[in-house]
């Protein structure tokens, strides 16, 4: 067997890398995923245009909850009219992801049908009109809810919407999914994306971030020019990063951010994992089940055995009544 062509190369990937622009209120994270959308986009068989929609929203996750306290869990979602009914992602604090589609009847048929006329279609064409809704959970005290009108050309511009709407926070994503060939030929899903935003100011002076652990990348001295640090000047930077700079797995995060930003300088912290997990488990379907009365449990048999399907993960679960009824010792 011949040794593959990516041995030896160091590889960035499932991974959210945070950093500050230097002396200035804007900050942000740089997401890219590869195995871990792949692992969770391949679990069900979508059309691809479903695929990149709960990817884009997979990403967006990612780059949002970077911060979770312990305990907490980040939940987006969105429901619509169009082919695609419904799709929903949650990380929780240690970068485990999860999401799923929902496709309305006959969506398969649509969105394979918009994908041979348009191969790049805007939001409303996969989801039509409908709502987006953020939760945070930060495992403690009631659970944070907004909802806001599903608009704008993509997902991206969707959350960016209801930050300004509902937040009133600036912010923005440049972000690309899309199926890439490896050295090998193999083909994947992978993902990328940076998210910028600007904080709180006070007294009209940036809040001074937290720096600890932190080192700073940049060429020269900063010079004392205010557009070098203003909001829309970085913005037009983040616009800058193409699809192969966002998706290559050998580029690291810093290395991208130094590009970008190394004229006034950018503080990174180290990065931070992300993986594919599911939070579903044999005990708390069997929980849920055992909460059931008898006639829904039988209503539910077939051939003597409920069968249960996760809809995050398509893992399906079987049981039987030694299973929800133990003999007690």
């Amino acid at each position: 067997m011949s040794p593959s062509p990516d041995i030896g190369l160091v590889r960035h990937e499932d991974v959210v890398q945070p950093f500050m622009l230097h002396k200035s209120s804007v900050r942000g994270r740089m997401v890219r995923l590869s195995p871990v959308i792949d692992t969770i986009l391949s679990r069900h068989d979508n059309p691809a245009l479903a695929d990149r929609l709960l990817g884009e929203l997979l990403t967006l996750a990612a780059m949002l909850s970077a911060n979770l306290p312990e305990g907490g869990i980040l939940t987006l979602q969105a429901k619509g009219e169009g082919p695609i009914r419904f799709v929903v992602v949650d990380a929780v604090h240690g970068g485990a992801l999860r999401g799923y589609v929902d496709l309305a009847e006959g969506g398969r048929e649509a969105l394979e049908a918009l994908a041979k006329a348009n191969p790049d279609p805007d939001l409303p064409d996969l989801m039509g009109t409908g709502y987006l809704a953020i939760t945070l959970d930060l495992g403690f005290g009631d659970p944070y809810q907004g909802i806001v009108p599903l608009e704008g050309h993509s997902m991206a511009e969707a959350v960016q919407h209801y930050f300004t709407q509902s937040q009133q926070i600036d912010v923005l994503f440049n972000l690309t999914v899309n199926r890439r060939t490896s050295r090998d030929g193999q083909s994947h899903w992978a993902a990328g994306g940076i998210m910028l935003e600007r904080m709180p100011e006070e007294g009209g002076k940036p809040v001074e971030p937290d720096l600890n652990g932190g080192r700073v990348l940049r060429a020269a001295p900063v010079k004392p020019d205010e557009a070098l640090h203003g909001w829309d000047y970085n913005a037009l930077l983040v616009e800058t990063a193409t699809e192969d700079e966002l998706l290559d797995p050998h580029l690291a995060p810093s290395a991208l951010l130094y590009r970008l930003f190394n004229e006034a300088g950018v503080w990174v912290h180290d990065t931070k994992p992300i993986s594919a997990d599911c939070r579903c488990s044999r005990e708390k379907i069997a929980t849920v089940l055992q909460g059931m009365g008898e006639e829904t449990l039988e209503e539910m048999k077939m051939d003597g055995v409920i069968s249960v399907t996760c809809q995050f993960c398509n893992r399906e679960e079987r049981f039987d009544d030694t299973d929800l009824h133990p003999p007690h010792h």
